[in-house]
């Protein structure tokens, strides 16, 4: 940012790409394509700038989701067993920097207060013990 005397400066945010790794336990194996497309959308969804969040109101700036957040969310599809694996990838657009955290090895996401994160590419995979 520039100060110029008597005047503002105004810029967009700087984006920060999330992109979810899941893997998940189905109960039934008629539940695997209905649970992968769930899963895309509700990440998706909750995860745009401007009407994700828990609320559907869009993201704070400088705000990013936990892993709890991601847990309830995945906790409202119907068919999920649980939970086998869980990686969050947060990317600097405009910089290329990445960062990889797992609810086993967090790490301090500082974004900055100008920062926004928008929905990135997931990855979903849904298997079956057969049970």
């Amino acid at each position: 940012n520039i100060v110029v005397p008597n005047h503002f400066i105004v810029t967009g945010p700087v984006y920060f790409e999330v992109s979810i790794d899941v893997e998940v336990m189905a109960t039934s194996i008629d539940f695997v394509p209905t649970i992968e497309f769930e899963t895309m959308t509700k990440l998706r969804d909750f995860l745009h700038p401007l009407s994700g969040g828990e609320k559907g109101t869009g993201w704070d700036f400088g705000s990013f989701p936990c892993f709890s957040d991601l847990y309830t969310l995945l906790g409202e599809i119907g068919g999920i067993d649980y939970v086998s694996k869980l990686t969050m990838t947060f990317i600097d657009i405009e910089g290329g920097d990445m960062a990889e955290a797992t609810p086993d090895h967090p790490i301090d996401v500082k974004l900055p207060s100008y920062a926004l994160i928008t929905s990135g590419k997931h990855h979903v995979t849904v298997n079956w013990l057969g049970k």
